[in-house]
This record gives structure tokens, sequence and C-alpha cells, in this order.
């Protein structure tokens, strides 16, 4: 993490940098690339977000707009989907902003309020986002729809409705008799498995399969 930058850090505050936590030094170190060091060990987590997103670029701050309306665990695509492609951004924002392992990753809440209170994303471009959300996620469903894992479903089709809504896009209308359909479906889909599966002697896996479609049928209705 910019080696020279936490030098001078470890140089200026020695122990009082001891104080602080993973996010914040690193913040600190991003905030010393702007040539510009003040009392890090006595701002606040708002503040050194503030401090350190004005020294990345306006495109890096769209992207962590973009980050910060996806309500789940942030993997590869979710940050290639929020840079446009950008692979210079992507790695600034995993290393300095990003947290986790094993490809999958989180934004700090407070990054993601400052974010939403500094309006890093105007207001078009956060309803943009919103409905591109949506749609990612009603392909999503789509896409799963055949293996009917309804609790996983379940999430994809709140998450579009929730994007779709705060987008103001009209689709979400449309998206809710298409889910109903779906689901009914899928009900029905997995009540036949079911039988069929009681029929083999497999009642543990029939057992499941029915309670699937179950929550289906009660989705749809």
């Amino acid at each position: 993490l910019h080696g020279p930058q936490v030098a001078r850090l470890l140089a200026e505050f020695g122990e009082p940098l001891a104080r602080l936590s993973p996010i914040e030094i690193r913040l600190a170190a991003q905030v010393a690339l702007t040539g510009h060091l003040p009392r890090v060990d006595q701002l606040t987590l708002d503040q050194l977000v503030g401090l350190s997103s004005k020294a990345v670029t306006k495109a890096a701050r769209r992207a962590l707009g973009r980050l910060a309306l996806v309500r789940e665990p942030l993997t590869p695509k979710w940050l290639d989907w929020a840079c446009g492609g950008a692979s210079a951004e992507s790695e600034l924002i995993k290393t300095i902003f990003l947290f986790g392992a094993d490809g999958t990753y989180r934004l700090h809440e407070s990054i993601a309020a400052v974010a939403q209170s500094e309006h890093w994303l105007s207001t078009g471009e956060q309803e943009s986002a919103h409905r591109e959300l949506g749609g990612r996620y009603k392909a999503r469903f789509r896409s799963a729809a055949t293996e009917s894992d309804v609790p996983g479903l379940l999430r994809d089709e709140i998450e579009c409705v929730f994007h779709r809504t705060m987008g103001a896009d009209p689709a979400v209308l449309e998206d809710s008799l298409y889910f109903a359909e779906q689901y009914d479906l899928i009900g029905r889909s997995l009540g036949q498995r079911g039988e069929s599966l009681f029929r083999r002697g497999r009642k543990a896996p029939a057992r499941a399969a029915l309670k699937q479609a179950t929550t289906a049928y009660e989705r749809a209705t």
C-alpha cells in the first residue's frame, strides 16, 4: 500500500498511528498522495473518507458511488460493472477502499454514506445505476430459475424490485407480473419433482423439493 506514503505516516505520527483501524490507515495513506497530511490521527473516519476521495479521479468516485448501491458482497463482476471495465480504477478501489479476500469484498458503510451525502453520483446517474442493477438482478433470476433455488430467487426478485423502484423505473409493474408467473411455473415443476422422488423412495430430497414448491406458490400469490 503506497510504501512511501505509509513510511511518511509512520515518521510523522508513529505511535498514534497504531491506534487507527486498518481502513483508517489505508485512507490516510491515500490522503498522503495529495501532498497534504493533516493530523490524521485526530480525524474522524468520515473526514478521512472525504479527504482520500480527493486523491482519486472523478471516475473512481463515480465507481464507488455505484458500488455503494449494491446490497450484497462485491465480486470482481460488480467491480467491472461499477468501473465500466477500467482495470486501473478497479485495482485502486480494491486496494484502498474495499475489504475482503478470495474474490469477495465489502465497501465500508462509512464510505458508502459519504458517497451518498457528497453526491459522488448525480441524481440522474444514481437513477440510471439503480435501473441497471434492477436489470442485472432480473437477468440473474432468469438464469437461476431453471435450478429452482427458491431462496436465491427470492433475493434476486427483492433486489430487482428495490432497484427498479429506486430508479423510478416503470418496468417494476411489468416485473411484478413476470415474477408471479415464474414462481407459479417453478412451484409446479418442483411439485412434480417432489412427487417423482417420493415414488422412487427418495423421501428427504422429495420433502426439500416440495417445501420449495410451497414457498414458490406462496410467493406467486
